[in-house]
């Protein structure tokens, strides 16, 4: 049976789905109340959700848009953390020139 009791006394569920497509998705989980009903209910709830995102493939491959860390540490670190934070202007120099990509100087070719 897929929904059980385990020795520390919580609900948990555990499935294998088969998909529409063929492919077969291993789920398992406790829920929130610890009742045999609420594990049925959370074991429904995730097969539905399961099914709408092999239905729309577009949602579950939505990702963040994610900073690089040069952004990051440029713009949000500098502002919120540095500048905010009243760091004196040479600590706010020195951490901008720990970042920076060292100088190229003129005539020579980048180190290898």
């Amino acid at each position: 049976m897929p929904i059980r009791r385990d020795e520390s006394g919580r609900w948990r569920y555990r499935k294998v789905v088969c998909l529409p497509d063929g492919t077969k998705r291993r789920i398992f989980g406790t829920p929130a109340i610890n009742k045999r009903w609420a594990a049925e209910k959370a074991e429904e709830a995730h097969i539905r959700r399961l099914l709408e995102e092999d239905a729309n493939p577009k949602l579950s491959n939505l990702r963040k848009e994610m900073p690089t860390f040069e952004e990051w540490f440029l713009g949000r670190y500098m502002k919120e953390w540095c500048e905010a934070q009243q760091n004196k202007p040479a600590t706010v120099a020195e951490k901008r020139s720990i970042f920076a990509p060292p100088a190229r100087l003129p005539g020579r070719a980048p180190p290898r």
